[in-house]
Protein backbone atom coordinates (compact mmCIF):
# COMPACT_ATOMS: atom_id res chain seq x y z
CA UNK A 1 0.00 0.00 0.00
CA UNK A 2 1.50 3.68 -1.10
CA UNK A 3 2.55 5.29 2.07
CA UNK A 4 -0.19 8.47 0.97
CA UNK A 5 -3.03 5.98 2.04
CA UNK A 6 -1.41 4.66 4.60
CA UNK A 7 -0.69 8.57 5.86
CA UNK A 8 -4.07 9.47 5.26
CA UNK A 9 -5.82 6.18 6.37
CA UNK A 10 -4.02 7.64 10.01
CA UNK A 11 -6.37 9.97 10.16
CA UNK A 12 -9.63 7.76 10.48
CA UNK A 13 -10.18 7.80 13.84
CA UNK A 14 -9.54 11.33 14.44
CA UNK A 15 -12.33 12.22 11.95
CA UNK A 16 -14.68 9.83 12.96
CA UNK A 17 -14.58 11.00 16.55
CA UNK A 18 -15.22 14.69 15.22
CA UNK A 19 -18.14 16.54 17.43
CA UNK A 20 -20.96 18.77 16.18
CA UNK A 21 -23.44 18.13 13.25
CA UNK A 22 -20.90 17.82 10.36
CA UNK A 23 -19.68 14.81 11.86
CA UNK A 24 -22.12 12.65 9.66
CA UNK A 25 -20.41 15.13 6.94
CA UNK A 26 -16.85 14.97 7.91
CA UNK A 27 -16.77 10.82 7.89
CA UNK A 28 -18.36 10.79 4.57
CA UNK A 29 -16.45 13.03 2.58
CA UNK A 30 -13.20 11.45 4.36
CA UNK A 31 -14.53 7.72 3.16
CA UNK A 32 -15.05 8.73 0.03
CA UNK A 33 -11.23 10.67 -0.33
CA UNK A 34 -9.84 7.42 0.99
CA UNK A 35 -11.59 5.36 -2.00
CA UNK A 36 -9.76 7.54 -3.94
CA UNK A 37 -6.91 7.26 -2.96
CA UNK A 38 -6.69 3.47 -3.06
CA UNK A 39 -7.47 4.03 -6.48
CA UNK A 40 -4.57 6.59 -7.03
CA UNK A 41 -7.23 8.93 -8.01
CA UNK A 42 -5.24 12.20 -6.51
CA UNK A 43 -7.28 14.85 -7.56
CA UNK A 44 -10.51 13.21 -6.95
CA UNK A 45 -9.09 12.55 -3.21
CA UNK A 46 -8.14 16.25 -3.05
CA UNK A 47 -11.18 17.18 -3.57
CA UNK A 48 -13.04 15.10 -0.87
CA UNK A 49 -10.25 15.96 1.78
CA UNK A 50 -10.72 19.99 0.82
CA UNK A 51 -13.98 19.36 1.94
CA UNK A 52 -13.10 17.54 4.96
CA UNK A 53 -10.60 20.34 5.59
CA UNK A 54 -13.70 22.83 5.61
CA UNK A 55 -15.94 21.20 8.13
CA UNK A 56 -12.87 20.82 10.25
CA UNK A 57 -10.46 23.62 9.68
CA UNK A 58 -7.96 23.26 12.53
CA UNK A 59 -7.26 19.61 11.86
CA UNK A 60 -3.63 20.09 10.89
CA UNK A 61 -2.93 16.35 9.77
CA UNK A 62 -5.71 16.56 7.63
CA UNK A 63 -4.06 19.73 6.19
CA UNK A 64 -0.90 18.19 6.06
CA UNK A 65 -2.11 15.04 3.74
CA UNK A 66 -4.18 17.84 1.86
CA UNK A 67 -1.32 19.77 1.13
CA UNK A 68 0.28 15.86 -0.06
CA UNK A 69 -2.66 14.94 -2.09
CA UNK A 70 -2.81 18.08 -3.98
CA UNK A 71 1.03 18.45 -4.67
CA UNK A 72 0.92 14.72 -6.08
CA UNK A 73 -2.25 16.05 -8.70
CA UNK A 74 0.22 18.66 -9.38
CA UNK A 75 -1.97 21.21 -8.14
CA UNK A 76 0.75 23.29 -6.07
CA UNK A 77 -0.84 26.52 -6.03
CA UNK A 78 -3.59 25.02 -4.16
CA UNK A 79 -0.82 22.59 -1.85
CA UNK A 80 1.72 26.09 -1.26
CA UNK A 81 -1.79 27.82 -0.22
CA UNK A 82 -3.01 24.49 1.77
CA UNK A 83 0.65 24.76 2.98
CA UNK A 84 0.64 27.93 4.56
CA UNK A 85 -0.77 27.54 8.38
CA UNK A 86 1.55 24.98 9.09
CA UNK A 87 4.57 26.63 7.48
CA UNK A 88 3.40 29.48 10.05
CA UNK A 89 3.69 26.87 12.73
CA UNK A 90 6.94 25.76 11.73
CA UNK A 91 5.87 22.22 10.68
CA UNK A 92 8.79 20.17 10.06
CA UNK A 93 7.49 18.19 6.82
CA UNK A 94 9.48 18.51 3.54
CA UNK A 95 6.51 18.91 1.08
CA UNK A 96 5.21 21.82 2.60
CA UNK A 97 8.01 23.99 2.35
CA UNK A 98 8.77 22.34 -1.22
CA UNK A 99 5.42 23.30 -2.60
CA UNK A 100 5.98 26.85 -0.79
CA UNK A 101 9.04 26.86 -2.91
CA UNK A 102 8.12 26.00 -5.75
CA UNK A 103 5.62 29.02 -5.91
CA UNK A 104 8.07 31.73 -5.07
CA UNK A 105 10.01 30.30 -7.96
CA UNK A 106 7.25 30.35 -10.38
CA UNK A 107 6.27 33.69 -8.80
CA UNK A 108 10.07 34.89 -9.40
CA UNK A 109 10.26 35.70 -5.85
CA UNK A 110 14.06 33.71 -5.65
CA UNK A 111 15.30 35.16 -2.10
CA UNK A 112 11.97 34.27 -0.19
CA UNK A 113 12.55 30.94 -2.58
CA UNK A 114 15.53 30.76 -1.10
CA UNK A 115 14.60 30.90 3.07
CA UNK A 116 11.51 28.21 1.83
CA UNK A 117 14.17 26.01 0.34
CA UNK A 118 16.51 26.78 3.54
CA UNK A 119 13.66 24.20 5.17
CA UNK A 120 13.81 21.19 2.31
CA UNK A 121 16.08 18.46 4.07
CA UNK A 122 16.86 16.52 0.94
CA UNK A 123 20.00 17.42 0.60
CA UNK A 124 20.43 17.04 -3.21
CA UNK A 125 17.14 19.17 -3.93
CA UNK A 126 18.51 21.79 -1.58
CA UNK A 127 22.06 21.83 -3.76
CA UNK A 128 20.60 21.37 -7.43
CA UNK A 129 17.73 24.16 -6.75
CA UNK A 130 20.42 26.46 -4.48
CA UNK A 131 22.51 26.74 -8.07
CA UNK A 132 19.46 28.06 -10.29
CA UNK A 133 18.64 30.58 -8.16
CA UNK A 134 21.77 31.70 -7.89
CA UNK A 135 22.07 32.02 -11.42
CA UNK A 136 18.58 33.81 -11.01
CA UNK A 137 20.01 36.33 -9.11
CA UNK A 138 22.76 36.79 -11.85
CA UNK A 139 25.63 35.19 -10.27
CA UNK A 140 26.50 31.90 -12.35
CA UNK A 141 30.13 31.20 -10.76
CA UNK A 142 28.58 30.80 -7.25
CA UNK A 143 26.07 28.53 -9.20
CA UNK A 144 28.66 26.49 -11.10
CA UNK A 145 30.65 26.16 -7.72
CA UNK A 146 27.79 24.46 -6.09
CA UNK A 147 27.11 21.95 -9.04
CA UNK A 148 30.72 21.44 -9.60
CA UNK A 149 31.35 17.54 -10.50
CA UNK A 150 33.36 15.61 -7.82
CA UNK A 151 35.03 12.88 -10.44
CA UNK A 152 33.32 10.13 -8.76
CA UNK A 153 31.07 9.06 -11.34
CA UNK A 154 28.30 8.83 -8.65
CA UNK A 155 24.41 9.50 -9.15
CA UNK A 156 24.80 12.73 -7.45
CA UNK A 157 28.17 13.53 -10.13
CA UNK A 158 26.11 12.57 -13.06
CA UNK A 159 23.36 14.92 -11.98
CA UNK A 160 26.16 17.72 -11.15
CA UNK A 161 27.50 17.02 -14.48
CA UNK A 162 24.51 17.59 -16.03
CA UNK A 163 23.51 20.96 -14.05
CA UNK A 164 26.69 22.03 -14.94
CA UNK A 165 26.01 21.88 -18.52
CA UNK A 166 22.38 23.38 -18.51
CA UNK A 167 24.04 26.49 -16.17
CA UNK A 168 26.80 26.25 -19.27
CA UNK A 169 24.62 26.45 -22.13
CA UNK A 170 22.25 28.92 -20.56
CA UNK A 171 25.53 31.17 -20.50
CA UNK A 172 26.59 30.56 -24.16
CA UNK A 173 29.40 28.16 -23.59
CA UNK A 174 28.51 25.28 -25.96
CA UNK A 175 31.38 23.20 -26.48
CA UNK A 176 32.01 23.27 -22.57
CA UNK A 177 28.26 22.40 -22.06
CA UNK A 178 28.23 19.52 -24.75
CA UNK A 179 31.78 18.00 -22.76
CA UNK A 180 29.69 17.82 -19.06
CA UNK A 181 27.05 16.00 -21.42
CA UNK A 182 29.06 13.80 -23.14
CA UNK A 183 30.78 12.54 -19.46
CA UNK A 184 26.51 11.89 -18.64
CA UNK A 185 26.87 10.12 -21.28
CA UNK A 186 29.22 7.53 -21.00
CA UNK A 187 27.02 5.76 -18.25
CA UNK A 188 23.98 3.74 -17.98
CA UNK A 189 21.23 5.62 -16.29
CA UNK A 190 18.21 7.52 -16.81
CA UNK A 191 19.57 10.63 -17.36
CA UNK A 192 21.31 8.80 -20.85
CA UNK A 193 18.86 9.77 -22.95
CA UNK A 194 18.13 13.41 -21.47
CA UNK A 195 21.57 14.28 -21.47
CA UNK A 196 21.49 12.84 -25.48
CA UNK A 197 18.49 15.03 -26.38
CA UNK A 198 20.55 17.62 -24.75
CA UNK A 199 23.68 17.23 -26.84
CA UNK A 200 21.58 17.92 -29.94
CA UNK A 201 20.27 20.43 -28.95
CA UNK A 202 23.67 21.86 -27.91
CA UNK A 203 24.60 20.89 -31.53
CA UNK A 204 21.91 22.14 -33.48
CA UNK A 205 23.11 25.80 -31.73
CA UNK A 206 26.37 25.54 -33.06
CA UNK A 207 24.94 25.21 -36.56
CA UNK A 208 26.83 22.45 -37.92
CA UNK A 209 24.13 20.76 -39.74
CA UNK A 210 26.24 18.27 -41.18
CA UNK A 211 28.15 17.24 -37.34
CA UNK A 212 24.24 17.22 -36.02
CA UNK A 213 23.43 14.91 -38.54
CA UNK A 214 25.92 12.83 -38.15
CA UNK A 215 25.09 12.81 -34.48
CA UNK A 216 21.82 11.25 -34.82
CA UNK A 217 22.50 8.99 -37.18
CA UNK A 218 24.92 7.65 -34.37
CA UNK A 219 22.49 7.42 -31.85
CA UNK A 220 19.46 6.77 -33.67
CA UNK A 221 18.42 3.87 -31.14
CA UNK A 222 18.15 6.08 -28.55
CA UNK A 223 16.16 8.94 -30.48
CA UNK A 224 13.77 6.02 -31.70
CA UNK A 225 10.82 7.78 -29.39
CA UNK A 226 11.73 11.51 -30.83
CA UNK A 227 10.67 12.61 -34.37
CA UNK A 228 13.29 14.49 -35.74
CA UNK A 229 11.78 17.20 -38.30
CA UNK A 230 13.19 19.62 -40.94
CA UNK A 231 11.89 23.02 -41.25
CA UNK A 232 12.08 24.56 -44.93
CA UNK A 233 15.16 25.49 -44.47
CA UNK A 234 15.99 22.10 -44.44
CA UNK A 235 17.39 23.01 -40.69
CA UNK A 236 16.57 20.22 -38.02
CA UNK A 237 14.60 20.78 -35.61
CA UNK A 238 14.65 19.07 -32.16
CA UNK A 239 12.52 18.88 -28.93
CA UNK A 240 13.50 21.69 -26.29
CA UNK A 241 14.79 20.46 -23.31
CA UNK A 242 17.71 22.86 -22.10
CA UNK A 243 16.56 25.49 -20.00
CA UNK A 244 16.01 29.19 -21.16
CA UNK A 245 15.87 30.80 -17.84
CA UNK A 246 16.65 30.01 -14.32
CA UNK A 247 13.21 29.06 -13.66
CA UNK A 248 13.44 26.13 -16.04
CA UNK A 249 16.65 25.24 -14.58
CA UNK A 250 14.71 24.56 -11.52
CA UNK A 251 12.17 22.11 -13.58
CA UNK A 252 14.87 20.66 -14.96
CA UNK A 253 16.68 19.51 -11.37
CA UNK A 254 13.61 17.73 -10.41
CA UNK A 255 13.11 16.07 -14.09
CA UNK A 256 16.83 15.24 -13.83
CA UNK A 257 16.51 13.94 -10.13
CA UNK A 258 13.05 11.88 -11.02
CA UNK A 259 14.67 10.41 -14.16
CA UNK A 260 17.46 9.25 -11.97
CA UNK A 261 14.79 7.71 -9.27
CA UNK A 262 14.06 3.83 -9.41
CA UNK A 263 10.47 3.92 -10.46
CA UNK A 264 9.57 0.54 -8.73
CA UNK A 265 11.10 1.98 -5.26
CA UNK A 266 9.94 5.67 -5.46
CA UNK A 267 7.18 5.67 -7.72
CA UNK A 268 5.12 8.48 -5.56
CA UNK A 269 8.47 10.84 -5.13
CA UNK A 270 8.89 10.31 -9.19
CA UNK A 271 5.34 11.85 -9.66
CA UNK A 272 5.79 14.55 -7.83
CA UNK A 273 9.00 15.99 -9.12
CA UNK A 274 8.00 15.39 -12.42
CA UNK A 275 4.56 17.40 -11.19
CA UNK A 276 6.85 19.78 -10.09
CA UNK A 277 9.14 20.38 -13.46
CA UNK A 278 5.66 20.63 -15.33
CA UNK A 279 4.23 23.55 -12.97
CA UNK A 280 7.59 25.82 -13.43
CA UNK A 281 7.40 24.41 -17.18
CA UNK A 282 3.99 23.85 -18.76
CA UNK A 283 5.47 23.80 -22.21
CA UNK A 284 7.51 20.30 -21.66
CA UNK A 285 5.81 17.72 -24.37
CA UNK A 286 8.27 14.39 -23.83
CA UNK A 287 6.97 14.95 -19.59
CA UNK A 288 3.37 15.05 -20.36
CA UNK A 289 4.21 12.10 -22.73
CA UNK A 290 6.01 10.13 -19.77
CA UNK A 291 3.15 11.43 -17.08
CA UNK A 292 0.33 10.25 -19.38
CA UNK A 293 1.81 6.77 -19.51
CA UNK A 294 2.34 7.01 -15.70
CA UNK A 295 -1.20 7.84 -15.24
CA UNK A 296 -2.56 5.58 -17.56
CA UNK A 297 -0.79 2.75 -15.22
CA UNK A 298 -2.52 4.10 -12.18
CA UNK A 299 -5.83 3.49 -14.22
CA UNK A 300 -5.88 7.69 -14.46
CA UNK A 301 -7.38 7.52 -17.78
CA UNK A 302 -8.96 10.65 -18.09
CA UNK A 303 -6.29 12.75 -16.88
CA UNK A 304 -3.85 10.77 -19.16
CA UNK A 305 -5.84 11.24 -22.07
CA UNK A 306 -6.17 15.02 -21.63
CA UNK A 307 -2.92 15.12 -21.31
CA UNK A 308 -2.25 13.35 -24.70
CA UNK A 309 -4.56 15.46 -26.11
CA UNK A 310 -2.57 18.89 -24.88
CA UNK A 311 0.07 17.07 -27.18
CA UNK A 312 -1.44 15.36 -30.31
CA UNK A 313 -0.10 18.49 -32.21
CA UNK A 314 3.52 18.50 -31.12
CA UNK A 315 6.06 17.46 -34.12
CA UNK A 316 8.08 15.45 -31.97
CA UNK A 317 6.06 13.34 -29.45
CA UNK A 318 2.29 13.90 -31.21
CA UNK A 319 2.67 10.81 -33.05
CA UNK A 320 3.35 8.86 -29.42
CA UNK A 321 0.25 10.78 -28.27
CA UNK A 322 -1.90 9.65 -31.04
CA UNK A 323 -1.04 6.23 -30.67
CA UNK A 324 -1.86 6.08 -27.18
CA UNK A 325 -5.00 7.82 -27.44
CA UNK A 326 -6.14 5.50 -30.38
CA UNK A 327 -4.96 2.41 -27.03
CA UNK A 328 -7.03 4.45 -24.34
CA UNK A 329 -10.00 4.16 -27.09
CA UNK A 330 -9.47 0.72 -28.17
CA UNK A 331 -9.84 -0.06 -24.23
CA UNK A 332 -12.66 1.93 -23.53
CA UNK A 333 -14.64 -0.34 -26.42
CA UNK A 334 -14.62 3.01 -28.83
CA UNK A 335 -13.10 1.06 -31.79
CA UNK A 336 -14.71 3.38 -34.52
CA UNK A 337 -13.24 6.22 -32.68
CA UNK A 338 -9.41 4.85 -32.23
Amino acid sequence: MHFLVIFVMTLCVALMGAVGPAKAEVAGAYLAGQHALRHDDNPQAADYLAEVLALDPDNDRLRQALVLVSAMSGDMDAAAIHAEPLVAKKADDEVLHLVTMLRDVRMAEFQQAKNSLASVPNPLTFLLVSAWLEAAQGDYDQALGLVAPVGDDSAEDLLRRYMTGCLLFLQGRFDEALAEFSEVVRFPSGLKTRALLASAEVLRQQGDRSLLRGFLKGHENDFARVRVVEDKFGNLQLPTILPRRPVDGVAESFRAMALLLSREDTAQRVLLFDRASLYLRPQQPELRLELALALMDLDARDEASSMLQSIKMDPHYGWLAVTELAFIEAEGGKMDDA
